[in-house]
C-alpha cells in the first residue's frame, strides 16, 4: 500500500507519519482538480515541519543499519548477511551497498574501521 493511501485510510502508523512529515512528504495531496486537500479544509493549519539535515539523516540511517548488523552478528556469530536476507531485506541490501561503496573507494575510513572491527568482510578494492 502506498503511503498516501494508507494515510488517507487511517492505516499509516503515527511514527511513520512523523518521519514522513520531517522530510516534508505531503500526505494529504488531492489527485482531483478543484478538490481541497485535507490541510486546506481543516480550520487549523498544520505545524511547519523542520527541514531535516540530509547528512545527519543519512548518518543516522547508516548508524541504524550498522546497529542491526551488530545484532545480526550477536545472533548468528558472523557478519555474512545474504543479499536476500528475508528476515530483514534492507539489511542484506545495505551490507551489499557497503561492499560496493568500499570497492569504489567511497566508504569513509571511519566506517571501514567500524565494519572491520566487528568482522564484516568488505572484499578487495578495484
Amino acid at each position: 500500500m502506498y503511503q498516501r493511501q494508507a494515510f488517507k485510510n487511517g492505516k499509516l502508523a503515527e511514527d511513520r507519519v512523523d518521519l514522513l512529515r520531517k522530510i516534508n512528504f505531503k500526505l494529504d495531496v488531492s489527485s482531483r482538480k478543484g478538490r481541497k486537500s485535507t490541510s486546506e479544509a481543516s480550520s487549523s493549519p498544520a505545524p511547519a515541519a523542520e527541514k531535516p539535515d540530509r547528512e545527519e539523516y543519512l548518518s543516522d540511517l547508516w548508524d541504524k543499519s550498522y546497529n542491526e548488523l551488530v545484532e545480526y552478528k550477536e545472533k548468528f556469530g558472523n557478519c555474512k548477511i545474504p543479499v536476500n536476507y528475508t528476515a530483514n531485506p534492507s539489511l542484506g541490501a545495505w551490507a551489499f551497498a557497503q561492499r560496493m561503496a568500499y570497492k569504489k573507494d567511497k566508504l569513509s575510513e571511519e566506517r571501514v574501521e567500524k565494519l572491520t572491527e566487528i568482522g564484516f568482510a568488505l572484499g578487495e578494492k578495484k
